[in-house]
Parts: C-alpha cells; sequence; structure tokens
C-alpha cells in the first residue's frame, strides 16, 4: 500500500471515530419507523407514525375483521400496541434479555421498534403506505409466528399493482435472544422460525408447531429497484383472549420497518458504494462540515474535493470485488487504465453535460476537460487497487 494510501487510510479512520465516536447504540444509516404514544388500541385505526430521516411520508393503519371478540363477549379483541425492544448490557445466562441477539443489536442497533399485531382467533391486516414511491430498499422484521399463526406478506407499487413478491428476499432469521428470557430464567430451547414460502403473490409464514415461544424473527428484504407504494402483512391467528383485561393471551406478532443497514458512503442506500454515491459528493462540494459531518473525511471543517477523493480511495466498490480505489477510475474496475477510462474522458471532452464522474468530470467543477479531469487521470494511470 502507498504512503499517500495509508495516510489517507488513517485520515478517514480518525474522521469516522470522531463522526460516530458516542453514537455506538446506533447502527450506521439504520432509520426505523417508529410509533410514539401508540398505547394498546383495538378496531379499525391509524396509527401514530413518523419515519424522521426519510424524505418520503408514511401512513401505518390496522385493519380487524370486525367480528372477533374476547371470549366474553365483550369489545373486539384485534388490536395494535407499540412493543419496543431495548439490548442492555450485559447479557447472560443469568441475566436474560429479550432482545440480546449479538447480529442484530450490531446490524440494527440496540433498541428494536416493534409494534404488535393481535388477531387474537381471527384475520387482520397491517399496512405501510408510503406518500412517494420508494426506490430503495427496506427491511421488515416479522417476530414471534409461533402457535399456529400464519402470516402472509404483500407489496404494491406505486399504481397499486402487486409486485413479484418473488423479487423479496428473506436476508436473516433466528431467535431475538440469545439468553432467551422466559420470564426471568435461562432457557436452553431455540424458537424454531416459521416456514417461509416466496411466491409471485405473497410471501408466506406458517408456525412449525403449536408452541408459543414468543422470540423468533424473520427479516424480508424488499427490491430497491421497484418503485414501492405500499406494503400488506395479513395474519391470521387462532387463539382469543379471554377478557380485555388479559390482552396478551390472544394470537399475536410483532413488525418492525426500516430501511437498509447502512454501508459507509452509500448515501442513495440503494446497497452499494458506486459512482451515484460520489457523485453525491460532486453536488455538496463548498458546504460546511455541519451540513453533513460523515461527508467531511478529513476534519477540516468543510466538504471539498479532497473529502471525494478518500470516498473513492477507500469505500467505493469496484466490479472487482474490492473496497476502495483511485480517482481516474472511471468505470469503477479497479484500475486507471486507457481503454476503459481515458476513451471515456477523451469521449465527453468538452461536452455540454450532464456532468458526473461517470463521464469523465472528476473534479466535479461541472466540465470535462483536460486541465482539470485529464491530468488527474494521467496522475493515476497505470494504478490498480490489487497492488
Amino acid at each position: 500500500m502507498s504512503q499517500f494510501r495509508l495516510k489517507s487510510v488513517v485520515v478517514v479512520f480518525c474522521g469516522l471515530f470522531a463522526f460516530w465516536h458516542g453514537r455506538a447504540d446506533e447502527s450506521l444509516a439504520q432509520l426505523f419507523v417508529e410509533y410514539p404514544n401508540q398505547n394498546q388500541t383495538y378496531g379499525d385505526h391509524v396509527l401514530n407514525s413518523n419515519w424522521a430521516g426519510v424524505d418520503v411520508g408514511i401512513t401505518v393503519s390496522f385493519d380487524s375483521d370486525d367480528v372477533t371478540l374476547h371470549e366474553d363477549g365483550v369489545g373486539s379483541s384485534q388490536r395494535t400496541a407499540r412493543n419496543t425492544q431495548t439490548f442492555v448490557a450485559p447479557a447472560a445466562p443469568e441475566n436474560p434479555r429479550t432482545y440480546d441477539n449479538e447480529f442484530l443489536v450490531q446490524t440494527y442497533g440496540s433498541r428494536l421498534p416493534l409494534i404488535q399485531q393481535m388477531s387474537a382467533d381471527g384475520t387482520s391486516v397491517f399496512t405501510y403506505a408510503f406518500d412517494a414511491p420508494v426506490d430503495f430498499p427496506l427491511d421488515l422484521f416479522v417476530t414471534d409466528v409461533d402457535r399456529s399463526d400464519s402470516v402472509t406478506v404483500t407489496a404494491f407499487d406505486a399504481a397499486g399493482q402487486l409486485i413479484d413478491m418473488n423479487q423479496w428476499q428473506l436476508i436473516s432469521e433466528g431467535d431475538l435472544s440469545t439468553y432467551r428470557d422466559t420470564g426471568g430464567a435461562f432457557s436452553e430451547i431455540v424458537a424454531p422460525v416459521p416456514v417461509t414460502v416466496f411466491s409471485a403473490d405473497s410471501i408466506s409464514l406458517d408456525a412449525v408447531n403449536n408452541i408459543n415461544y414468543n422470540r423468533s424473527y424473520s427479516i424480508l428484504r424488499s427490491p430497491g429497484n421497484v418503485q414501492l407504494g405500499r406494503i400488506e402483512i395479513s395474519f391470521v391467528g387462532t387463539q382469543n383472549s379471554p377478557t380485555r383485561s388479559s390482552p396478551n393471551t390472544g394470537s399475536h406478532i410483532y413488525l418492525a420497518l426500516s430501511t437498509v443497514p447502512g454501508l459507509v458512503g452509500d448515501f442513495n442506500r440503494d446497497g452499494v458504494v458506486d459512482v451515484l454515491d460520489i457523485d453525491f459528493y460532486s453536488g455538496n462540494l463548498g458546504q460546511p462540515a455541519s451540513f453533513d459531518s460523515q461527508l467531511d473525511l478529513d476534519l477540516d471543517n468543510d466538504i471539498d474535493l479532497n473529502d471525494m477523493n478518500l470516498h473513492i480511495e477507500n469505500f467505493v466498490q469496484t466490479s472487482n470485488g474490492l473496497t476502495g480505489t483511485f480517482p481516474g477510475d472511471i468505470d469503477l474496475d479497479g484500475q486507471v487504465d486507457v481503454l476503459g477510462d481515458a476513451f471515456t474522458l477523451i469521449a465527453n471532452l468538452g461536452s455540454a453535460g450532464p456532468y458526473s464522474y461517470g463521464v469523465g468530470d472528476l473534479n466535479a467543477d461541472r466540465a470535462v476537460d483536460v486541465l482539470g479531469d485529464a491530468f488527474v487521470l494521467i496522475a493515476n494511470l497505470g494504478r490498480s487497487n490489487e497492488l
């Protein structure tokens, strides 16, 4: 590794440490739908919810079947209720937790804002509806599918057309708790995950038996190449609750929705650090660090070309499977060469735009020229991230 690249890694590490110091309980770029002041609410209703940090409005609603009452016949037994889970260290067999799965804590943070969907002995539908098309992937948590529960997930585009659910992925499943809180005692029983089946019309999750484990989780990821309009979770339960005073005995699941855990430098949250993220830098050069402190990689209190180059050298993903390349690697194949990069720059010399790193505007001055851009490429010509 060259002396320059070694120095850049040290600078970037220090910058990231400064930015993230004090934020150990938050996962990178992790944004959950929240349910502030959403107490247990029965029957059809719109939930109190927000999605801070995401430029898309959201409406969260619950539709019951309007016929399922408590076993005593008094009042609907279908409801929602906020049930946020928080990891508190230390977690150990003598100190069991409900939420202490290390993978989840490290990936999604120490706070998991769940919402209960109770169907009791009936069917209900929980809906996330977006006021603008969502073109980035989302992670949907479905937890506590047990005791003969049956869940169906469907999604629709902005025009209301059903999305092919085969495009979704099951990215993780397991037990929320390593030390398995069963009410104060350690349990060696691992909550079995539901059987998950993908089809064009839906994703189904069905409990494997009639035992109440209360801790399984499945995380379903939506594709980022669709204009997502809404997500519907239909839940069929088989166990009712006796009375309003003992509601938690009815069949219920828990849900959470979040953006995908972010890669450093993935500013548009599409799961890859590429030319679009470099161009995000280009559009914000000259801003003070207070505009977005994670962009100020060299810690000089502004967002400039040096920050953009550090981003390219340390975080951009290349087609040869490595991370980090050199300014001038226009096609992001890991090397600065003539056939892939110089020819692209020459073809766009003097062009009237649109301007992008991907067409040769390497110094983000909204022009493709010799003095600014060709000199950058020539300075790194022949360099490769494999050396």
